[in-house]
């Protein structure tokens, strides 16, 4: 059912603090109904769960989607050779 990437996973318990632990279901702008998990108190600390995505993944992958509906016909360079945000380009 999960692809686990037991990097992320490793990653991800690094930053848990079990005091900010929260979990809400959303929207992902990387590819759609998701739960995201506050893993700590800062900002950072929130992820996707099905891909990892952090606030600035998930930020610029909304504006992208909102400013350019059309960005599937679209080059786009990302600095980074990984990530979330790397992986929703990369699928295009």
């Amino acid at each position: 059912m999960f692809n686990i990437d037991l990097g992320k996973l490793k990653k991800a318990i690094g930053l848990l603090d079990f005091r900010f632990l929260k979990f809400k279901i959303s929207k992902c702008p990387l590819h759609g109904k998701s739960v995201f998990v506050r893993l700590n108190d800062s900002m950072l600390g929130v992820r996707c769960v099905l891909c990892g995505a952090a606030p600035i993944a998930t930020s610029i992958a909304n504006v992208l989607v909102i400013c350019e509906p059309n960005y599937k016909e679209k080059y786009i360079y990302e600095l980074s050779a990984r990530g979330a945000f790397f992986e929703f380009l990369d699928k295009m």
